[in-house]
């Protein structure tokens, strides 16, 4: 069972998958998922391949970069509010491909704009081969 963002519903949904679907496309565009790759993408300053450093980097950037003020200015209910994030990081270490569900549009606007802003990375490797990699990551803000 794997969870992956339906790009044309916009939701996430739960699948089933054998040996022969983990990975997807051809063999030009072909992506896998951050859980099942071999060798994840190399976030500058991390260990090659280091997926615990790549994870907690990118919630590290979205953290330092994210206006935390500006949930508070919509008009939305106090309380945490959870904002899902998806991206590819492609064969040439950038990011592509970047989905977001979040409470209000100008909160999925700054998320874009934060995440458009993480570096180059060494991008991921599967049986020898670089390979794009899907990322996932669920974040909560608070409104006040």
């Amino acid at each position: 069972m794997l969870r992956v963002f339906n790009d044309k519903t916009n939701k996430w949904e739960k699948i089933n998958f054998s040996v022969s679907e983990k990975v997807r496309g051809g063999s030009d565009d072909s992506t896998i998922s951050f859980i099942l790759v071999q060798k994840s993408p190399t976030f500058p300053g991390c260990e090659t391949g280091d997926k615990d450093c790549f994870s907690k980097m990118v919630q590290k950037h979205f953290s330092e970069n994210f206006n935390n003020e500006l949930p508070n200015t919509l008009g939305l209910e106090t309380g945490k509010k959870r904002v899902f994030i998806a991206f590819d990081i492609n064969k040439e270490g950038n990011l592509v491909n970047v989905k977001v569900r979040a409470p209000h549009k100008n909160i999925k606007e700054e998320v874009i704009r934060v995440m458009s802003t993480l570096p180059i990375m060494t991008p991921g490797e599967h049986n020898g081969k670089t390979i794009g990699v899907k990322y996932s990551i669920p974040v909560v803000i608070m409104v006040k």
